[in-house]
């Protein structure tokens, strides 16, 4: 554990690592949104740098602006 990366330690937070990451993909995807990129181009790049499906990066999107409003 003394090497570790993480901020806070995984069993410590009530999400864990999965919260963690999620986390960090939001706060990458807000950039990307501010950033202005088409649709289509910004879900793809998502997908690739989260290692997801494109499908997975709509869904992700739309979570990400309902939770805006």
């Amino acid at each position: 554990c003394t090497q570790c990366p993480l901020p806070l330690c995984r069993y410590d937070d009530p999400g864990g690592f999965r919260n963690w990451k999620d986390r960090e993909r939001r706060t990458k995807l807000k950039a990307l949104l501010k950033a202005g990129e088409k649709t289509t181009v910004m879900v793809s790049t998502m997908a690739a740098e989260f290692k997801t499906t494109v499908r997975q990066g709509y869904r992700i999107l739309a979570r990400e602006r309902l939770a805006e409003l």
